[in-house]
């Protein structure tokens, strides 16, 4: 399996709005609301009041969720497919961040916005998102202190066509980036940190995380290779 991926492994991913099987599907729920409404209640119109935070969203979703519950994304599957040119690294000394891959499912948290704060809070997090990822309406089976529901949640999934996404990359060049890497939001490596703690209070383990966190302390091969 490689380090870059999670627990769902190998994958054919298709081409996110190109046209392929995976943008069809994800963009065939909701466009952007213009006025919020109550998921989930019949007869009603499905506009997602949930956004689902599959990495730094979850600890640091940037507004004041009403509810946060535990949730499954099927379908899709966290990886380290996205440079990061801004919050974890910088054009020139790029970063790393995860997206979500087709294929398997995902854990994460769904975050409830307040209605009257949801075009505020898209926007916001539209902008710290950036053009590499689109916003799309995704039902996923979150874990309310009730039992469990269906949800819609407002999920970004990178864009393959941005220069940010290069799917996969060999292991030494991952570990280059991840020491090297710092941006406005911090390191990639302890992107890392707060993702595998996160993860933990989930109960989802990812050992091959783990060893890439621990082999990240070892001496560059990358750049040693490259001088």
């Amino acid at each position: 399996m490689s380090l870059a991926k999670g627990a769902a492994g190998a994958v054919d991913a298709s081409k996110i709005g190109k046209g392929g099987k995976a943008a069809d599907r994800a963009s065939s729920v909701l466009t952007e609301p213009n006025v919020p409404n109550e998921p989930n209640e019949p007869n009603e119109p499905t506009v997602p009041t949930w956004v689902f935070g599959y990495g730094s969203l979850m600890w640091r979703p940037g507004f004041s969720p009403l509810a946060a519950w535990p949730a499954v994304l099927q379908g899709w599957h966290r990886a380290f497919c996205r440079y990061s040119f801004r919050h974890r690294g910088t054009p020139q000394q790029p970063g790393l961040v995860m997206g979500l891959r087709e294929g398997g499912h995902c854990r994460g948290r769904v975050l409830r916005v307040a209605p009257a704060e949801l075009g505020a809070v898209l926007a916001e997090l539209d902008a710290r998102e950036g053009d590499g990822y689109g916003r799309h309406a995704l039902p996923l089976q979150a874990e309310s202190p009730t039992g469990v529901q269906t949800v819609t949640a407002w999920t970004y999934l990178p864009r393959q066509e941005h220069p940010s996404y290069f799917g996969e990359l060999p292991q030494e060049r991952l570990l280059h980036l991840l020491r090297t890497g710092q941006g406005e939001s911090g390191t990639t490596l302890d992107y890392l940190r707060n993702l595998l703690l996160e993860l933990s209070h989930l109960g989802v383990r990812e050992p091959a995380w783990d060893l890439l966190l621990a082999e990240a302390s070892q001496p560059d091969v990358w750049q040693a290779k490259t001088r």
